[in-house]
């Protein structure tokens, strides 16, 4: 009787917005499929990626990203998902390379999803050094303009 107890207390709703949402909340509240583990892995085996885990699961993408904060579980679901998104995509290109049909492939469109979908692996890190040091915060950069010397000011200056 007492767990019963505390396990209703811990999904009481406040009168004002749960401060602490979860996804052991969301599938107590029935607002979330018991299966979402497996379901969310399931759509990262077909390429897709987190915005589809969001309107799957029937939350916005701010509420997904917060979700990622608080719950260590779902975070590892949705990274393995995504691992096994990018997989799938990279499989496409690859087969298509594989069976001749590259053509049919447009590689900056390709290359153009794959940065901003999967940005952890397929940024580009442009790292500005000087002489191998990084640029530090308390470093100024100057920037001198020099004119230009038209040929006919030269010829000017020789004339003199």
């Amino acid at each position: 009787m007492k767990k019963k107890k505390e396990e209703k207390e811990k999904y009481k709703n406040p009168p004002h917005r749960p401060t602490f949402v979860d996804m052991d909340w969301l599938v107590h509240k029935g607002k979330v499929a018991e299966s979402w583990r497996e379901d969310i892995i399931n759509l990262g085996k077909i390429g897709k990626n987190k915005t589809d885990f969001a309107n799957y699961l029937n939350i916005s993408r701010d509420v997904m990203y917060k979700l990622m904060k608080r719950d260590v579980e779902f975070k590892k679901v949705v990274n393995k998902a995504m691992e096994l998104s990018e997989a799938w995509w990279v499989e496409i290109a690859r087969k298509s390379w594989e069976d001749g049909t590259s053509q049919k492939l447009n590689a900056n469109f390709f290359k153009y999803f794959m940065s901003n979908i999967y940005r952890d692996t397929w940024k580009t890190n442009i790292d500005i050094t000087t002489d191998g040091d990084k640029i530090k915060q308390d470093d100024k950069i100057k920037i001198e303009i020099i004119k230009p010397i038209i040929d006919e000011e030269l010829d000017d200056k020789e004339d003199e």
